[in-house]
């Protein structure tokens, strides 16, 4: 029994450290992720992690109650929405918990409903206090949430795609002036191909285009 107690530690202690260099290696990513972001002028910086997540040594005891809080709330979307809403954070910090931490796997049915269902907790909780004219206000947690979440949905591209494509398509077709739509600058050139963004490169080099 000593020696099977002994063999659990070891792996409880390896898991541990796996975590936390997990953990620092996606804060390194972040902090990429980030200066990339500043460096490109990108219109919406991803969300970053400001320190490496090694707890400090006097919170460590509280880890399994912090995991099994975490566990439980996740079974509570509705509960977890509402202390979220009611929490004094910004909404970035919010977004990056719900994302990041609390629901990491989206490609499972069941997670992304779980997280469908608190940004309809937030949304009802949005419209109670802002009303509904207000309840998608830009930098308004609703509005944060489901736009980040627009952007790591699986299947999302080709989603907007089909939803949106065939109206803009009927809305040229029925304009009899047609139909400008506006882009942002950096958001059409991600889009491109890399040959063509090679092309766009080149003509910036040339001084053909200005830089974005």
């Amino acid at each position: 029994c000593g020696s099977a107690r002994g063999a659990l530690d070891a792996a409880v202690g390896a898991l541990q450290r796996r975590s936390r260099q997990q953990r620092n290696l996606n804060h390194s990513v972040h902090a990429l992720l980030r200066k990339t972001g500043v460096t490109l002028r990108l219109p919406c910086e991803p969300c970053t992690c400001p320190d490496p997540s090694v707890p400090p040594a006097a919170l460590r005891q509280f880890l399994g109650m912090y995991g099994a809080l975490l566990t439980e709330l996740r079974g509570r979307p509705r509960a977890l929405a509402e202390i979220v809403h009611r929490g004094a954070g910004p909404p970035e910090s919010a977004v990056q918990l719900l994302l990041c931490f609390v629901f990491g796997h989206l490609w499972q049915p069941d997670e992304e409903a779980a997280l469908l269902d608190v940004s309809e907790g937030l949304l009802s909780l949005r419209m109670q206090e802002a009303g509904v004219a207000r309840a998608l206000d830009a930098g308004a947690l609703p509005e944060r949430l489901l736009s980040a979440y627009l952007r790591v949905m699986p299947g999302g591209a080709a989603w907007l795609q089909a939803a949106l494509g065939a109206q803009v398509q009927r809305v040229v077709e029925e304009s009899e002036r047609g139909l400008c739509l506006m882009a942002d600058a950096m958001d059409a050139y991600l889009s491109l191909p890399a040959a063509l963004k090679a092309e766009v490169d080149r003509d910036v080099e040339r001084g053909e285009v200005a830089a974005l």
